[in-house]
């Protein structure tokens, strides 16, 4: 087995564990779930980390999803809030915070493999 393809192996383990973790979100299963497929999710991207610079092909990957991971996490980081506190100040409706902070890194896992998936489907080997 080549660090590609080893590579290759952990990014569809990583998108199993995103599978994972949206079946969790379904009422009646256990949150647990959630969580679990997230912790996979993450391992396959730490896998992934770890043989990135096997091609230039595996790094271009790699790549793109990093960079939309992280504009994800500056986006929603100084955007999310903002949004927030628009709407609020616009309902009048100040209780809470109705977006937990603990979403941004969701989103940036989401983003991640969105990115990657659509570069290897879409972007040939630039």
């Amino acid at each position: 087995m080549t660090k590609a393809d080893f590579f290759m192996g952990a990014s569809w383990l990583g998108l199993a564990g995103l599978f994972i973790a949206a079946l969790g979100l379904i009422d009646g299963l256990p949150e647990a779930l959630s969580r679990a497929g997230l912790l996979i999710a993450v391992s396959g991207g730490i896998a992934m980390a770890s043989s990135r610079k096997a091609d230039e092909f595996t790094l271009g990957l790699w790549t793109a999803g990093a960079s939309a991971a992280f504009g994800v996490v500056i986006v929603c980081y100084l955007g999310l809030p903002f949004a927030e506190g628009l709407y609020d100040g616009i309902t009048a409706n100040e209780q809470r915070q109705d977006i937990p902070a603990s979403v941004v890194p969701m989103l940036a896992v989401v983003a991640f493999y969105l990115a990657f998936f659509f570069k290897r489907a879409f972007g040939g080997s630039q």
